[in-house]
C-alpha cells in the first residue's frame, strides 16, 4: 500500500531504535519532572509535608508607599512593552503578510509566544 503511492518501501512497524528512544523518553520525562516536587517535600519536616489541609503560606508582606510618590518606572516599562507589541501586531504583522515576508512573520509569532510564556509564568508565580 505504501510503496505504490510514494515509490519507497516503508514498514508500518517502528524500528528497534525508535522503540528504545520512545521508551527512554517515556520513562525519562516523568522521572525528571518529579525531581523538584520530591526535593521540596524532602526539604520540609514530615508533618508539614503530609498535612495537605493547612495553608502552605507562612505569612504576608505588606508594603506601604506614599501616595504622593508613585513609582513611574514600572508604568513606563509596561507601557512601552505594550506599545511595542501593539505596533508589531497591528502594523508589522499585516505588512509582513502583504509583502510575503515569512521571516518577519515568524519573528512576530515567536515574540508573541515568548510574551505569552512570560505572562503565564508571572501569573503562576503570583506577581
Amino acid at each position: 500500500m505504501f510503496k505504490g503511492q510514494s515509490g519507497v518501501q516503508l514498514s508500518p512497524f517502528p524500528s528497534a531504535k525508535s522503540t528504545i528512544e520512545a521508551v527512554a523518553l517515556g520513562l525519562l520525562i516523568p522521572l525528571v519532572s518529579s525531581l523538584v516536587p520530591i526535593k521540596i517535600a524532602l526539604s520540609k519536616n514530615l508533618n508539614d509535608s503530609l498535612d495537605a489541609n493547612r495553608s502552605k503560606t507562612k505569612g504576608s508582606i505588606v508594603t506601604i508607599t506614599h501616595g504622593s510618590k508613585p513609582e513611574l518606572f514600572s508604568y513606563l516599562v509596561y507601557g512601552s512593552i505594550g506599545v511595542i507589541s501593539g505596533i508589531a501586531i497591528y502594523y508589522l504583522l499585516p505588512l509582513a503578510v502583504l509583502n510575503f515576508n515569512i521571516g518577519l512573520i515568524l519573528q512576530i509569532f515567536f515574540f508573541i509566544l515568548l510574551g505569552m510564556i512570560l505572562g503565564l509564568t508571572l501569573i503562576a508565580l503570583n506577581f
